[in-house]
């Protein structure tokens, strides 16, 4: 029972990533946009909403934020329901 369960779970995890491939064109397009942007001296607004909020809240941090690489932080702004 439990060995079935985890190949289901590796099964419906494997089929999420080959759907995302449909996401391809709409990725690079939104990359395309922003890096315009960025380059227009405009700034990423990020939004998010109860469980996206934390999403939101990691996705600013990493643009703003210099972990590893010490570069220039990428303008942005959040935008989220009472954290």
């Amino acid at each position: 029972m439990i060995k079935s369960e985890i190949k289901k779970t590796f099964d419906e995890s494997a089929k999420i990533i080959l759907d995302s491939k449909k996401l391809e064109k709409s990725l690079f397009d939104s990359i395309l946009t922003i890096t315009k942007s960025l380059k227009n001296k405009k700034k990423i607004i990020i939004f998010g909403n109860g469980g996206s909020a934390a999403d939101a809240q990691h996705m600013t941090a990493e643009l703003i934020g210099r972990f590893k690489i010490d570069r220039q932080s990428i303008p942005c702004l959040l935008y989220t329901s009472d954290a």
